[in-house]
């Protein structure tokens, strides 16, 4: 019941920040951002459920990283791809990077989860992703959280991509571009 109940609250507080998004678009403001200390807050805030599973959240983004792009935005994409390692993993770390490179700021969460299919990540990536209830191999989603990744993904003028294999992981890539990276 306790993990039911904790659950509910973290899509409910990812839908409420994402509604929220869409009402405040046009008065969000671009601010520079240390990518190292928005991940500690992510973590922060996930650690307990992260726990409870015994894996590892790890924080491997450099301090001196920074982007110049939408706050919130941002903290809703970390949480939400961090909240997808945690359940669909059972075992190891899941971690979190960000590399400055001369074109583009690449954010990557990494986990050693059940992995996806190519098939999985087709559907994943299409344009007409479908929300279902229906479970991937008996584990719990109903892909809200990549919906709102790709939402704010596209909006933030970055790409997503995802490296998976079943049974051994996956890698989520988001790459922003260098006018927005500083």
């Amino acid at each position: 019941m306790t993990n039911t109940s904790m659950e509910l609250q973290l899509l409910s507080t990812n839908i409420l920040n994402w509604i929220k998004y869409q009402q405040e678009n046009r008065r969000l403001a671009k601010e520079p951002i240390q990518v190292h200390e928005l991940v500690n807050q992510v973590i922060g805030i996930l650690n307990s459920l992260a726990r409870q599973k015994n894996l590892q959240l790890v924080n491997q983004v450099a301090e001196e990283v920074s982007i110049f792009q939408f706050r919130e935005p941002l903290k809703i994409i970390i949480y939400n791809l961090v909240t997808n390692a945690i359940n669909f993993s059972e075992k190891g770390a899941i971690r979190v990077n960000a590399l400055l490179q001369e074109l583009s700021l690449k954010l990557t969460v990494t986990d050693e989860g059940v992995g996806m299919t190519p098939e999985q990540i087709k559907n994943i990536l299409a344009d007409e992703f479908i929300v279902s209830s229906a479970n991937i191999d008996n584990r719990k989603g109903n892909g809200l959280g990549y919906l709102i990744i790709k939402d704010l993904v596209k909006t933030m003028g970055a790409v997503l991509q995802i490296e998976s294999e079943k049974n051994a992981g996956t890698t989520v890539i988001i790459t922003f571009p260098a006018t927005q990276a500083n």
